[in-house]
């Protein structure tokens, strides 16, 4: 399993609708709260070996899946 489909798994791990993951999946349809996703993008920091500014954990910059996937691997 590459880094990508465990950041998807991870990012499932934290939603609560059970929606499928993939990069066009709107987060807002995730129904993540703000404490969680803090938690999912301290994990996805751990798991691409990246430490991220504050301003990266700021929920509302992302729209889609895709969004905080690109901010790990550009």
């Amino acid at each position: 399993m590459n880094k990508i489909e465990q950041a998807y798994l991870i990012i499932k791990k934290y939603s609560t609708t059970g929606e499928q993951i993939n990069n066009d999946t709107i987060l807002e349809n995730l129904a993540i709260d703000s404490l969680a996703f803090v938690s999912l993008m301290v994990e996805l920091e751990k798991l691409f070996q990246v430490e991220l500014s504050d301003d990266s954990l700021d929920f509302s910059v992302y729209d889609k899946v895709e969004d905080i996937i690109k901010v790990f691997i550009n």
